[in-house]
Parts: structure tokens; C-alpha cells; sequence
């Protein structure tokens, strides 16, 4: 393993068309008058309840155990898979109790407009820190192939484990449970190919890569 790069407190801002088809809205459609100054209001104080964290670190092959996921990643590009890169991001607690509040109080349009706000600003923690290991590749003349995450695809959520055992995500507040759920909710880990050449049918995103076509948060057709 390289060094562990680490970041907090630098500066995301949601995504309102990731937010309202979060929210169940489809494509071009907008909330009504009322309920779009609430999402306006819902989407300012997420911003104010958060405070990203991420790390990162790159990895080996034999970093990672054999039959793994990861590990296939090697086996399944032959040369063309240098290395791995290991990412967890978080934006805090702070705005999971709120929304708990929220729904505590019986107000539960706006606990779930902060939700998702908050899985909106928990993405662009992620695109940060992506970011920044995509900067890495560059300066070593490799290329980064799309992010992946645990309990997507074919990587089993279990593998979560793997990555934890690699990653010191307790530095930045996060924790494990054993059902493999991250703590703060509002918490992604990912993994990033380091490649010598990018394959031309390569799908940019990781909607194309999953076989969920019934999932009401497909970004693609």
C-alpha cells in the first residue's frame, strides 16, 4: 500500500436534478411551486449540516485476497489493470440526525428532501476525492476507469470487509457494522482502476455496468 491520502472539510454543493430524481421525480420534471421553495430551503441547510471526509490509498495485486473481487480485477484485464485505488468518503452525521428529527416530528416531506439532498452532497464528497486520484494517474501516465462500489454489480457487499481492513475509515469517523453497513449512513466506498490503456467500449457510467434495468434510480437507459 502507498501512502494514505486524506482530505476533510473541503467544499461540495448538491445536485438538484440528482435530488429530484432522487425524490422520485422523472427526467425534466420539476417539483410544484410550494414543495420546490421547500427543496430550495431543504438543500441549504443540508449544505450547512455537513462536513466531508474522504481518504485514499492505491494498492497492489497482492494486496487484496485471492478469489476477491478486486483481486479478479487483475486477472480479468490481464496487463492492463496497474494497480487499484481505495477511496471511503463520508459527510458526517450531523445531517442523518436531522432528518431523524424531521421524521420524529412528523415532518417528513422535509426529512426526505434532506436525505436526499444529503446523498446528493455524499456523491460530490465521492466525485472529490475521485478527483484527485484521477490526478495521480495522470501524473503517472495511467488512466482511471469508472469508480465501483461494494454491493453493486458483482461485488458483493460483503467485500466491504476488504476494504475496511485496508483503509483506516475510522479516521475520518467511519465505521463498520456487521452487516457490512457503513456508519454515518451518508458514507460511500469505492474502488478506481489505475490502467495502461482505457478499453474503447469502456461505459463512462456505472449504470451501463449493472443489470438492475427495474431500478427507479437508473441514471441510463
Amino acid at each position: 500500500m502507498e501512502e494514505v491520502h486524506r482530505y476533510t472539510d473541503f467544499t461540495v454543493n448538491a445536485d438538484i436534478s440528482d435530488i429530484t430524481r432522487l425524490l422520485g421525480y422523472r427526467r425534466n420534471k420539476k417539483p410544484a411551486a410550494g414543495l420546490a421553495n421547500m427543496l430550495d430551503e431543504s438543500v441549504k441547510e443540508a449544505e450547512e449540516l455537513i462536513h466531508p471526509s474522504g481518504l485514499f490509498a492505491i494498492f497492489e495485486k497482492k494486496s487484496f485476497p485471492s478469489g476477491s473481487f478486486l483481486s479478479s480485477l487483475f486477472e480479468e484485464n490481464d496487463a492492463a489493470v496497474a494497480k487499484i485505488g481505495l477511496a471511503v468518503c463520508t459527510i458526517g452525521p450531523m445531517l442523518e440526525e436531522r432528518v431523524s428529527s424531521y421524521s420524529d416530528s412528523g415532518q417528513l416531506t422535509r426529512a426526505l428532501m434532506i436525505d436526499a439532498a444529503g446523498s446528493s452532497l455524499t456523491e460530490s464528497s465521492c466525485d472529490v476525492i475521485n478527483e484527485k486520484m484521477c490526478r495521480i494517474a495522470a501524473e503517472r501516465s495511467l488512466y482511471t476507469a469508472p469508480r465501483i462500489s461494494p454491493g453493486y454489480g458483482h461485488w458483493k457487499i460483503e467485500e466491504q470487509a476488504i476494504v475496511f481492513d485496508l483503509l483506516p475509515g475510522d479516521s475520518i469517523g467511519i465505521s463498520l457494522t456487521e452487516s457490512y453497513v457503513m456508519i454515518p449512513r451518508k458514507s460511500v466506498s469505492f474502488a478506481v482502476a489505475f490502467m495502461t490503456e482505457i478499453p474503447a467500449d469502456r461505459p463512462a457510467s456505472p449504470c451501463k455496468r449493472c443489470g438492475r434495468r427495474d431500478c427507479q434510480f437508473r441514471r441510463e437507459p
